[in-house]
């Protein structure tokens, strides 16, 4: 099975391979513990469930790759001189068909998590500046319904596109067109996350202007909303829309979690788009040495580009994963029943469920138990 490969890229893809298993089992545990807690159509959950599926897919490329790896460099050293004498460049994911089919999927599920990422920072958006822009207000959840069926349906049509062979024969506009989803996402995802990051520390500043503790925006565990409701009202001279500004902030952890994700990614798809130049160069290369490169550095080099791509499980499970405790993931393992309802005390002493999307929307109002 693996004796068409160099030796001495063996080592290399065995461990590419476990680090692969290792983020398919984060990035599992992650997916199952949020549908357990009954969070399964939310943002999170469909950004960590594609995750899976693409760190899935690589591995089952990575088998292929390292089972058939004379028969694929030969496939792509004539597919990729065929494309280039036609268009004049050779873009990645030139080769076998299994091998073309991997490399796609996987490009999919980038775009869908990318989708996703920007949907989430529009909701977070929405709710910080509902209270200086009345519109704003809302849940509005027949259109997150339509944002994530969307983002289902997009990526696809955006793979179709990309093989039209009309864009072979100008390179930036395939690049374009290509990454064109990734390109509007990290843009006006960037963007959306400077107002909320603004927003977030102005209202931090207000409320350091009243002498309102800080565990009050954490959503510390031993504190109730109408105690801080009794607190704002003995100053008198707060108006109520000061006080509309300090409900509607958002929890610590969350903007930063949200951050710290929406900058890994970003770096994320900036790596695969750097990939797919790289590519480009050495099919270029490939192509004027009249051979296919069997060497034992360029099959190092293959392997250890695998890991970008599996890398968004890892980045899932630290970003997301890390909020919860490890006995939930022991539990979960070990099929113990544990209660994860977590629930937001109304004026009548009513609860109700409160989901993880829900809690981003509304943080400040979000009393953890």
């Amino acid at each position: 099975m693996i004796g068409s490969l160099p030796p001495q890229a063996l080592g290399v893809s065995i461990l590419v391979f476990i680090i692969s298993i290792g983020c398919l089992i984060l990035s599992s545990l992650l997916v199952c513990l949020l549908i357990k807690c009954g969070e399964k159509s939310k943002y999170v959950t469909l950004i960590s469930g594609f995750s899976v599926l693409s760190t899935l897919a690589s591995i089952f490329h990575q088998i292929h790759y390292v089972a058939n790896w004379k028969m694929l460099r030969m496939a792509h050293y004539q597919q990729t001189v065929k494309i280039y004498h036609r268009h004049g460049i050779a873009f990645a994911g030139v080769g076998e068909t299994w091998d073309v089919v991997l490399f796609y999927f996987q490009f999919y599920c980038y775009n869908v998590m990318a989708l996703n990422i920007l949907f989430w920072a529009i909701s977070l958006f929405n709710s910080s500046w509902s209270s200086t822009f009345s519109f704003l207000g809302g849940r509005y959840h027949k259109l997150a319904i339509f944002s994530k069926v969307f983002s289902l349906i997009w990526p696809l049509g955006e793979v179709f596109i990309s093989q039209l062979p009309v864009l072979k024969h100008y390179p930036i506009l395939h690049i374009i067109v290509t990454y064109s989803t990734i390109f509007f996402c990290l843009s006006l995802g960037s963007v959306l996350l400077i107002l909320i990051l603004y927003k977030y520390i102005r209202t931090r500043k207000v409320a350091s202007g009243y002498d309102i503790k800080d565990d009050w925006w954490t959503s510390n565990e031993s504190d109730d909303l109408s105690d801080k409701e009794n607190i704002i009202e003995s100053y008198g001279k707060v108006s109520y829309k000061i006080w509309d500004r300090k409900r509607f902030t958002y929890n610590k952890a969350l903007v930063t979690r949200f951050t710290v994700g929406f900058v890994m990614m970003g770096f994320f798809e900036i790596l695969l788009i750097s990939i797919t130049f790289y590519r480009v160069k050495t099919n270029e290369i490939i192509v004027k040495s009249g051979q296919p490169d069997m060497s034992a550095s360029n099959a190092i080099i293959e392997s250890l580009l695998f890991l970008p791509g599996v890398s968004s499980s890892l980045i899932a499970f630290l970003v997301f994963g890390t909020t919860k405790a490890w006995q939930d993931y022991r539990d979960l393992l070990w099929g113990i029943h544990t209660s994860y309802e977590r629930k937001i005390p109304r004026r009548q002493g009513k609860f109700r469920r409160v989901s993880s999307d829900e809690e981003s929307t509304r943080p400040s109002k979000v009393i953890r138990s």
